[in-house]
């Protein structure tokens, strides 16, 4: 019976490898988000610069370039000509100079946007590192603040770039220490065996190798079959996500996204890095801006949901710090001090680039 048991637990250990090993060996050679090597002819440097060039956009198909490898492209490339820099999440990913409802205005004459799904506090010390490293230094720094950006760890996509936020972090608090780049690969190494990865990595074999494809022409309002990024690395959403958008229900009280448990969103340890951030970026003679996006106007119709507690509360603060520091701070979550109607959402979160073009 002993024997048994052994023979039973070493073909459960020997095919427990060997999905393992399978798993690892088709996540490392499909490798859909370009994680462990670079593909000829159209690494992430090569789209940024395509991107600058192009005269409409280009095509940036699910599971392709990693959208933060682009943006730390663009931040280092120091001929594109702006006068503001964005940076924060997919709530201001629509924010542009290059559409026909052009953003900021009355403060930027024209933008490069660096902002990123999932942006946190982290992401804005890291592409703020890679800027401030600049031969050029960007005349104006427009911080996208969301309800989870005065606290840290809301989101773990931010670790792609983790070296960049580690010095910028350390420049700023001299206890925190600088995080190798040799250290970080440990995680990209323990995603072989992602199965979420393993299950993207099934739906990208078969499929032809990406290449930089530019778009001819887009209707804006319309969009295409795939994502596009704008040569000013602002996005327009697919066709489909566009579509979908206008018969997709609005949850009142909206849903609790990247929300913590509890009634209090924003930590001492996030306000003192997010001032200190902004005290540092001002001694280069850089301006930086604020910048809050609206809430679709059913979550207001719950007060005492989560995200609406949430955005009362953090809204608060963020007024309370660039009035302590003599920031500049433009829209609100709240639609209605912007004038967005309901029909300028994508979903509860998301407005569309009509509503952003009304922040003043």
């Amino acid at each position: 019976m002993l024997i048994t048991y052994s023979r039973y637990f070493g073909l459960l250990l020997a095919l427990t490898l060997c999905f393992l090993v399978l798993v690892s060996g088709v996540n490392f050679y499909v490798d859909p988000s370009a994680l462990y090597r670079e593909k000829k002819g159209d690494s992430a440097q090569d789209y940024a610069r395509s991107l600058v060039f192009s005269n409409v956009g280009l095509y940036w198909p699910k599971n392709s370039w990693n959208e933060r490898n682009i943006k730390r492209e663009l931040a280092l490339y120091e001929e594109i000509q702006a006068d503001c820099t964005v940076l924060g999440s997919s709530h201001v990913m629509q924010i542009s100079s290059f559409r026909e409802n052009k953003s900021l205005l009355t403060h930027c004459r024209s933008l490069i946007n660096l902002a990123v799904a999932g942006g946190g506090l982290e992401d804005l010390l890291a592409f703020t590192h890679i800027l401030l490293n600049r031969k050029k230094l960007p005349e104006k720094i427009v911080m996208g603040i969301d309800p989870w950006t005065l606290d840290l760890n809301r989101d773990v996509r931010w670790e792609r770039l983790k070296h960049e936020y580690s010095v910028m972090r350390s420049q700023l608090d001299s206890k925190s220490q600088v995080i190798s780049p040799e250290n970080q690969k440990i995680k990209y190494w323990v995603n072989l065996i992602n199965p979420q990865y393993f299950v993207r990595s099934l739906e990208t074999i078969g499929k032809s190798e990406y290449v930089i494809e530019e778009v001819d022409s887009l209707n804006l309002s319309v969009g295409a079959p795939e994502p596009v990024l704008l040569p000013d690395g602002s996005l327009v959403y697919s066709s489909k996500v566009i579509r979908d958008s206008y018969i997709a229900a609005i949850p009142v009280g909206g849903k609790p996204y990247k929300l913590k448990a509890g009634n209090r969103q924003v930590s001492d340890e996030g306000i003192e890095l997010l001032v200190k951030l902004v005290e540092h970026i001002k001694k280069k003679e850089i301006d930086v801006i604020f910048i809050l996006t609206p809430y679709h106007e059913n979550v207001w119709q719950d007060p005492k949901s989560p995200t609406t507690k949430a955005l009362v509360e953090v809204e608060a603060h963020v007024i309370e710090v660039a009035n302590t520091y003599n920031i500049p701070m433009l829209g609100s979550y709240d639609p209605q001090k912007i004038g967005c109607e309901s029909d300028e959402f994508y979903d509860f979160m998301h407005p569309r680039a009509s509503c952003l073009a009304k922040i003043k």
